[in-house]
């Protein structure tokens, strides 16, 4: 018995000793969760100083940013009153909001962050922010709050307000942001909206909006049913962005480049006016037959007026591409045409056999492209002009080569030069504008810095680019990359039956070797090219050829081989030159270098000059004797150069100064077309063209604009009035020949006989000038203020036309006189018209005094100095009488 007590003892203090472990392990538990509690209680204290510290960092922060925030930030609650404002609105509208000034003080040294916005609560609640606008800028600004909050995004709107301050209205830029509360999961959520119904009944009420949460998590108490949240609208932040300076600023700057618009177009046409006369005479008189010396001078005198237009040029295009206002025209053109006129040109710049000029022309680019022929001629002048420029030994070169594919040609012109090359350095300023580089090595190249400016953004505005590689002291290459279009494929160059076209070349230069292979392999043509003349008496006396080709460096040498070898004069010998007037062997062709794969073609088709003539002799393609033209002019001077242009293609020409007698004229004749200058007196060439077009058939008058203001934006404003087509001054004679091929009907056109292009040019242009009796003339009395050689200088020297040109500014300048006797400030602009066209004649014909004063009256009378004018003008036609008295004497002695 005592035993088993015993057992159940010892079985019960197990148990206890049991219970005791798990007790203390429980201890041992809860003493550990005390002390992470008591961690966490730290934890959390420590994290709510930190958090209340952020809280007091980002608020002064936030205090610092609004105080010192130079916009007026606003706030207004789902009824459209004011709940905050920034200081600088309060400073603003002080007076509106009755705050006393040291109640005011206080505002300003304390920010107003949005906790101690609501101490001026009561102060701005009472404000609506549609008194503070007037009703059209209030309904402005009711349609953009309701477009933020349906559309929950922010919103721009321009502002003119005074705050209510008795200062001049000022410009702000409103951004407008509303603000939501998501409403979701509220049960009845209420209806609220910006502006409440009863205070303005015919705003609709803008309730909640349902849209798609900002989030992709799903809501599932708010989305259950539509799948959309709802947000209640609780108002709106407004910002001001004070625009007042900068609005200003916009406006000084749009003046200034009216300004200069208005002064580059004045400018445009006061110096090409005087340009025609120089560059077109110059033209002229090189036609004549005239002595080797005057033909040289002649022709150093044009060449100085084209290096001048060129300047001008640039400077107007550097212009208008500046402001944007340059424009690219596209129509289709013929490559050739462009090309011809471009190696034309940068020919008379060579220098004097230092430096050679070679072409190579893929003759698979097609022909007809669609682009802006102008500015793509400018483009590769501008290069090209620049490679002949900086190189003073060696050769320049041009390569074209084309990519056709869709209806489309991405053509390639590669410009190269072995001239001084570009520095490392400065290859990344290379297309800046005004940039030249090495000046003082440089010093005598001419130029203004602009030229591959405007040439790389010509080909940019044209879907293009210009890129370059350089060595320096070795070369440069310049890559023109444009793609064009074609509505029509026609080879560049082709051979229209390549049989009997075997040819020998004799060219022992390793260059021109080289290109005359690349030529005559384009076209497809066989050929043999020796360097020595062994090797050419050999090639000649194995004969089967057609063609012979002959360097006229070595021509001396073969001649005798080529004279006994081949006496019945076959094969045909063409002579490779330098000169546009080869006269060696006159039973000889020749084709003149650089010669590229259509010159050559024309060779081989029967259709290559072997006509010799001067450089600046106008060879035309057609002639229209049956055609009818009028040129409409105020200045003598214009007229006779456009009259003389015209005469090699044997039109009849009739000419008149004024609109009105251009309509007496059109009404009773029948013309083909109408060269219209722009500035004219009394009736300028818009008005003449809209007089003429309401006259019966005046409609159907090719009538093309003929001024000297060529500045962005004319042509469309000739084309706009009724004009057809547009020709700046000076007229170059290439687009005047571009203009006659267009305008007069095919069926009065004749085409020349290839062989007979330029026979009979002298003796339609024969002048009656002889330089032997040049003196004739000035030996006689001279007349005070007109300097005779200077007027005989303008117009080529022809003293039968100088008389004339004197004849009818004696005859016609009192009439214009008499509208200048008094200047009101009601005529000042007929007044400036009329002076312009004295001011032109008087300085065409040498009167230089009397001409540089009509300028001065012409300026004063344009900025409307009446004052000026009446000071000056009795002393200007006093003096202009007198020149005529004395002008009127010397006519009747000399003739």
């Amino acid at each position: 018995m005592d035993g088993a007590i015993t057992d159940k003892s010892a079985d019960e203090m197990i148990l206890l000793e049991r219970e005791n472990k798990r007790l203390k392990r429980e201890v041992n538990r809860l003493r550990t969760l005390i002390a992470r509690s008591d961690a966490t209680t730290h934890a959390n204290f420590d994290l709510n100083a930190e958090l209340q510290a952020e809280q007091v960092r980002q608020g002064k922060y936030l205090d610092l940013m609004l105080k010192n925030c130079p916009n007026i930030i606003l706030m207004i609650d789902a009824e459209g009153k004011f709940v905050y404002c920034t200081n600088s609105f309060l400073v603003l509208c002080s007076s509106r909001f009755q705050i006393p000034e040291v109640e005011h003080a206080s505002m300003e040294s304390r920010s107003l962050s949005p906790i101690s916005a609501t101490v001026y609560f009561e102060k701005l609640s009472c404000y609506r922010f549609d008194e503070f606008f007037c009703d059209v800028e209030y309904s402005m600004l009711v349609d953009t709050l309701r477009e933020s909050v349906l559309q929950r995004c922010s919103k721009n709107v321009s502002l003119y307000t005074n705050w209510g301050q008795e200062t001049p209205k000022r410009n702000y830029v409103l951004h407008i942001t509303p603000m939501f509360t998501n409403t979701s999961e509220e049960k009845n959520a209420a209806k609220s909206g910006i502006l409440d119904k009863q205070t303005y009944p015919n705003i609709p009420e803008a309730e909640h909006v349902t849209a798609t949460p900002y989030s992709g998590r799903s809501t599932a108490k708010s989305t259950a049913d539509t799948g959309f949240a709802v947000y209640k609208i609780d108002g709106a932040i407004i910002i001001c962005h004070d625009v007042t300076e900068l609005l200003a600023a916009k406006e000084q700057a749009e003046l200034a480049n009216r300004v200069k618009s208005s002064f580059l177009a004045n400018m445009s046409h006061e110096i090409r006016t005087p340009m025609n006369a120089i560059i077109g005479m110059a033209e002229l008189t090189l036609r004549e037959k005239i002595s080797d010396t005057a033909y040289e001078m002649v022709k150093n005198i044009r060449q100085a007026g084209n290096n001048l237009l060129s300047i001008i040029n640039d400077i107007l295009d550097f212009s208008k591409i500046e402001s944007g206002k340059l424009e690219i025209v596209e129509d289709e053109y013929q490559l050739h045409s462009l090309i011809y006129d471009v190696i034309g040109i940068i020919r008379t710049r060579l220098s004097e056999g230092v430096v050679d000029f070679f072409v190579d022309i893929d003759s698979t680019v097609p022909n007809y492209m669609i682009g802006d022929e102008v500015r793509l001629r400018q483009i590769l002048l501008n290069i090209l002009s620049n490679a002949i420029k900086y190189t003073r030994v060696g050769f320049a070169t041009l390569t074209v080569r084309g990519e056709i594919a869709d209806q489309a040609v991405l053509i390639t012109f590669d410009v190269t030069d072995t001239g001084i090359g570009i520095q490392p350095e400065n290859m990344e300023r290379l297309f800046n504008n005004f940039t030249q580089f090495d000046k003082v090595e440089n010093r005598w190249i001419i130029g203004t810095g602009l030229g591959l400016s405007i040439a790389r953004n010509l080909a940019r505005l044209m879907g293009g680019d210009i890129t370059v590689q350089s060595e320096y002291g070795v070369g440069s290459t310049f890559t023109v990359t444009l793609k064009q279009r074609f509505t029509r494929y026609e080879p560049f160059a082709k051979i229209d039956d390549l049989a009997n076209t075997d040819s020998l070349i004799f060219e022992p230069r390793i260059m021109p070797a080289s290109f005359c292979r690349a030529t005559f392999e384009s076209l497809k043509v066989k050929f043999k090219l020796v360097s020595d003349k062994q090797g050419f008496d050999h090639e000649l006396r194995r004969g089967g050829y057609s063609y012979v080709f002959v360097a006229e460096s070595v021509l001396e040498l073969v001649v005798n081989s080529i004279e006994t070898i081949c006496p019945n004069d076959s094969p045909k010998v063409v002579v490779m030159t330098n000169s546009s007037n080869f006269i060696g062997y006159k039973k000889y062709s020749y084709i003149q270098l650089p010669f590229y794969s259509a010159l050559l073609a024309g060779i081989f088709n029967k259709i290559s000059g072997e006509i010799s003539y001067r450089e600046n002799a106008m060879i035309t393609m057609f002639t229209a004797p049956k055609a009818r033209i009028l040129i409409v002019d105020d200045i003598i001077t214009n007229l006779k150069v456009a009259q003389g242009l015209l005469i090699p293609y044997k039109v009849k020409v009739d000419i008149c100064e004024s609109g009105f007698d251009a309509i007496n004229l059109v009404q009773n004749n029948c013309y083909d077309i109408v060269f219209m200058d722009h500035m004219m007196p009394v009736m300028d060439g818009l008005e003449t063209t809209a007089k003429i077009r309401e006259l019966r058939g005046g409609e159907k008058i090719p009538i093309i604009a003929l001024t000297a203001n060529a500045v962005s934006g004319v042509r469309e404003m000739f084309l706009s009035n009724g004009m057809d087509d547009f020709l700046s001054k000076p007229i170059d004679p290439l687009k005047l020949e571009s203009m006659l091929f267009k305008w007069i009907p095919d069926s009065k056109r004749v085409i020349m006989d290839p062989d007979s292009v330029g026979e009979g040019l002298q003796s339609g242009i024969e002048s009656k000038y002889d330089p032997q009796n040049d003196s004739a003339i000035l030996d006689r009395d001279e007349v005070h203020g007109l300097d005779i050689q200077s007027g005989l200088n303008r117009i080529g020297g022809n003293v039968e036309i100088y008389i004339e040109i004197l004849k009818i500014y004696v005859e016609s300048t009192p009439e214009i006189l008499d509208k200048l006797r008094v200047p009101t400030k009601e005529n000042l602009k007929d007044y400036a018209i009329a002076i312009h066209g004295v001011k032109g004649s008087s300085l065409n014909i040498g009167a230089d005094k009397i001409g540089k004063f009509a300028a001065e009256l012409e300026a004063e009378a344009k900025a409307g100095d009446l004052e000026k004018v009446l000071s000056k003008n009795r002393n200007f036609i006093t003096l202009t009488e007198r020149l005529i008295s004395e002008m009127t004497n010397y006519i009747k002695n000399n003739t």
